[in-house]
């Protein structure tokens, strides 16, 4: 018998129709990116929640140098690790082999090439070129699961346990170093550059304060960061005081996850890197958005003459409801409902790992449940279908492998429930529905941060910048999951952005000569290499 694939089965129409209201979004992806780009002018010049000014006012030049402790906390997952700098420069010392990914060392060169070498977009080498680029190594590193209990306790239980994990990477680090390094990084201490995933209000590199977190953490009290990590990693030293000597660490940068990804993709993609952007178990994005777009409490005070400043977002909060309120659904707004924040994350809630399996879930209850049918019990438990279900369906495309799949995860037995073609078709229909709205809707709003930039003209009254007065491509530095690893979302968002552009150009009848390419590119390790870039920028007071 042939193998169907999943494309090869035919969708029932009362299947197509309950989903149309999740493909509505893809009608018109240049109006949403303009109405996104309203709001964030609007955002810009009023909110102090969204649009949050920080102390960078410029991109890495590419010769930051330097070792530094790197720790990146996200909503799901802590990395921690060394990482090293080395600006255009070379190694000296042999190249470590294999990363924790069993591939090269991203940015590693060996100390035996002759031949300059090119840094792809996952920020490793590839080619070689008559080129001399940044190059960094991070040896060691760990990463950890972040343990549910903790989001819901206080600040400072959370940071205790980073502390021991902080302690932990310098303890093998120390181990790996000749014993006179080892002394000398005792006796000198250690600088941290942080990347932080979460609302903060910033006033200088090291105060930062924690605003209400999301993600399925529900502390609220307002808690200085470099405060919790240094208390914290103090408590570790103290402990640890008769057995292996720690270093001191100072927390010398302190940012967020969608500005470290610029920086990464900036310290390789000098001049062209624009718009950083993280989509995985939540969203974020930031840009070099020009002083004169913004209020002045937003405006740099310490630099007077910064003509530029980094911001952070925060686009997934309710500021940005207006440019997304009329594509929700009726999950949408059950999901929303029974969140533990209802209204706060509206575009996160639409596009991010730690929602899209619910969404799936959501719907699959009207559309595989419709007429009273009983499905598998997890169906009934909020947030049972969890987002990597999803991705694992859409990226297998023979029908039979899917069904095994859906019975080993809906393993409990339903009398009147069998997944056969016609379910698991419908299923992957689902998530392929899902998916596809949430890189549409992730498309539009970072165009709409590109004309934040000045790099297109959305919203502004000026028209697009032409070729010849910039050169090359723009830049999208991007990280997290769903983008690296769900099943063809990144291919599908820059084709997203290709249509957009296109279809901008057009309008202001661009020629074909001086239309700039969109390019998305991932900053592979974005969180630990951003925050060491910024850490370097920080010391070589370059920020």
């Amino acid at each position: 018998m042939p193998t169907v694939t999943v494309t090869q089965a035919t969708l029932p129409i009362e299947v197509k129709n309950p989903l149309k209201e999740l493909t509505a979004p893809l009608d018109n992806l240049l109006q949403i990116a303009k109405d996104f780009s309203k709001i964030y002018h609007d955002l810009a010049l009023s909110s102090s929640t969204q649009f949050l000014p920080t102390p960078i006012t410029s991109l890495p030049d590419g010769k930051e140098n330097g070792k530094f402790l790197a720790l990146d906390l996200g909503g799901s997952n802590l990395r921690v690790g060394v990482v090293e700098l080395c600006g255009v420069g070379a190694f000296k010392e042999p190249t470590p082999a294999t990363n924790d990914s069993g591939s090269p060392w991203s940015g590693s060169v060996s100390p035996s090439s002759t031949t300059q070498l090119v840094m792809e977009p996952n920020l490793g080498l590839v080619k070689s070129e008559v080129l001399t680029v940044p190059r960094f190594r991070i040896a060691p590193s760990s990463a950890w699961g972040i343990p549910d209990y903790l989001k819901s306790m206080q600040a400072e239980a959370l940071f205790d346990w980073v502390g021991e994990c902080i302690a932990s990477v310098i303890r093998t680090y120390l181990s790996q170093c000749s014993k006179d390094v080892a002394e000398e990084i005792i006796h000198e201490g250690l600088a941290l550059g942080v990347t932080f995933s979460f609302p903060m209000v910033q006033s200088s590199h090291t105060s930062a304060l924690l605003m209400p977190m999301g993600k399925g953490f529900t502390f609220s009290t307002t808690n200085d960061l470099a405060t919790l990590l240094t208390n914290a990693y103090a408590k570790v030293r103290i402990l640890s005081e008769g057995g292996v000597k720690l270093p001191k660490v100072e927390v010398v940068a302190i940012t967020n996850d969608s500005i470290s990804t610029l920086l990464a993709g900036g310290y390789v993609h000098k001049g062209n890197a624009a718009v950083g952007i993280i989509v995985g178990t939540g969203t974020n994005a930031t840009c070099l958005c020009p002083v004169g777009k913004l209020a002045d409490f937003k405006k740099p005070t310490q630099k007077a003459d910064a003509t530029h400043v980094l911001l952070n977002t925060e686009w997934s909060i309710n500021g940005t409801l207006p440019a997304v309120e009329r594509h929700m659904t009726k999950w949408d707004r059950i999901l929303d409902k029974e969140n533990e924040k209802p209204g706060f994350q509206p575009l996160e809630e639409m596009v991010s790992g730690r929602y899209l399996g619910e969404i799936v879930r959501l719907a699959s209850l009207d559309v595989l449940g419709k007429e009273g049918a009983m499905l598998p019990s997890r169906f009934y438990k909020p947030y049972a279908v969890e987002t990597k279900l999803c991705a694992e369906v859409e990226g297998e495309g023979r029908v039979e492998k899917v069904i095994e799949i859906l019975k080993s995860y809906f393993c409990d037995k339903v009398a009147s429930w069998n997944w056969d073609t016609t379910s698991a078709t419908t299923f992957t229909s689902i998530c392929k529905t899902v998916s596809n709205r949430a890189a549409a809707l992730v498309v539009a709003a970072t165009v709409g941060i590109l004309d934040v930039n000045n790099d297109l003209g959305l919203y502004s009254p000026k028209t697009i910048q032409q070729e010849e007065e910039i050169g090359g491509d723009v830049i999208i530095s991007f990280t997290g999951t769903v983008l690296e690893k769900y099943p063809n979302f990144r291919e599908r968002c820059q084709r997203y952005i290709e249509e957009i552009t296109e279809k901008l150009y057009d309008e202001q009848a661009m020629k074909s000569t001086h239309r700039r390419k969109v390019r998305l590119v991932e900053a592979k390790n974005g969180g630990i290499i951003g925050a060491a870039v910024l850490a370097a920028m920080v010391k070589a007071a370059r920020t």
